[in-house]
């Protein structure tokens, strides 16, 4: 049970709770409650938020209960909460309307570039080069603007991937890239 709702249940305020340490064990606390703040127990929550509290309990003083505290969980929880508040903030409100207005729940441009970089791969893996310009250009863009269904898309996704790994696999392409002509592309391409 979440401490907040054990709170709630047994007509408990986190302000008025102390909380002490176990022996030997590991983010787990003995809940000591001070209904009269007579001992000036510092409560559950600290000021950063990403830890607890500490409170000198009393020898002897009840144990109302115990409280494991995943620090490693909370604090991932906290960081992907704020990484998603961020994006939010910072995306692009004119893809997002896109996406909403096609109503097919899905990201339509990551999908389109999905489905066209697998047919590049596919293309590269079968030795027919990196071409950019795409056949299917119009096909790709109704992708964009959400007019093919989700799994359809799934599916497509699937049958071009495995195409590609059975292209990779028979491919005369080498595995590693020779350093040495990569220098040297690089050079011609600085000389121009």
């Amino acid at each position: 049970m979440l401490a907040n709702q054990w709170l709630k249940k047994h007509n408990m305020e986190q302000e008025y709770v102390g909380l002490s340490e176990m022996p030997n064990g590991v983010q787990l606390y003995k809940v000591h409650y001070d209904e009269h703040q007579f001992y000036g127990f510092k409560g559950i929550v600290s000021e950063n938020g990403n830890d607890i509290k500490h409170s000198e309990i009393p020898k002897g003083f009840k144990v109302e209960g115990f409280l494991y505290f995943n620090i490693n969980g909370y604090s991932t929880y906290c960081r992907e909460y704020k990484e998603y508040w961020e994006w939010v903030s910072k995306r692009n409100p004119h893809r997002y309307n896109d996406n909403i207005s096609h109503n097919q729940n899905y990201d339509g441009k990551n999908m389109m570039h999905c489905l066209r970089m697998l047919d590049m791969a596919i293309e590269i893996a079968e030795g027919k080069g990196v071409n950019l310009l795409r056949p299917n250009r119009e096909w790709l863009l109704s992708v964009r603007k959400g007019m093919i269904s989700y799994d359809e898309i799934i599916s497509l996704i699937e049958e071009k991937n495995n195409r590609m790994n059975e292209a990779f696999t028979v491919s005369d392409l080498p595995d590693e890239v020779d350093p040495n002509m990569v220098h040297d592309i690089i050079l011609q391409i600085r000389n121009k």
